[in-house]
């Protein structure tokens, strides 16, 4: 009689919200509400074992609720409606745009090896020379680690780009 008749506290809280989800209800509304459910199950659970403790925390939450109060609502901003689409032209000139902005501008490189033999790279500006390293070495079929890269007598750091570095179209 005793074992059986007695649940557990959560469980009569997983019962009541069963027997209260309606099933109109948002994903996220079901959700809200189990959590709901839940923070006023554990603080009753704390109101029986830890009576101090419980009237600390409704003084905290109402001092939190309190300094909430002053804030001005975010939901009171007005919000856009929706975002005007934008043409082709205008949209790849966007990307466009958006990519120099991060890689740089476009330039070519004239890499001319020990040989006398030259061919051009195209590059971005704000690209580290790392990349162009790892590309020329791979087409010449060379280490990169016994390869020392030289403009006008100095030494290429890897982790310099071409803008920090000073170099500019044609280089």
């Amino acid at each position: 009689e005793g074992p059986q008749e007695e649940k557990p506290k959560s469980q009569e809280v997983y019962e009541t919200v069963q027997k209260e989800l309606k099933p109109s209800n948002t994903f996220m509304g079901v959700i809200k509400d189990m959590q709901r459910k839940w923070k006023e199950h554990k603080v009753h659970q704390l109101e029986e074992t830890e009576p101090w403790r419980a009237k600390e925390e409704k003084q905290a939450r109402a001092e939190k609720a309190k300094h909430r109060g002053d804030r001005p609502e975010r939901a009171a901003e007005p919000r856009p409606k929706e975002v005007k689409a934008l043409s082709e032209e205008e949209r790849q000139a966007l990307e466009q745009e958006a990519q120099i902005a991060k890689l740089g501008d476009a330039m070519t490189l004239i890499v001319r090896e020990p040989s006398g033999i030259e061919f051009n790279v195209r590059f971005r500006s704000n690209t580290r020379f790392q990349v162009l390293m790892h590309s020329v070495c791979k087409k010449l079929d060379v280490d990169v680690e016994g390869t020392d890269f030289l403009h006008r007598d100095r030494k290429l750091d890897p982790l310099a780009t071409p803008t920090s570095f000073g170099l500019v179209d044609q280089d």
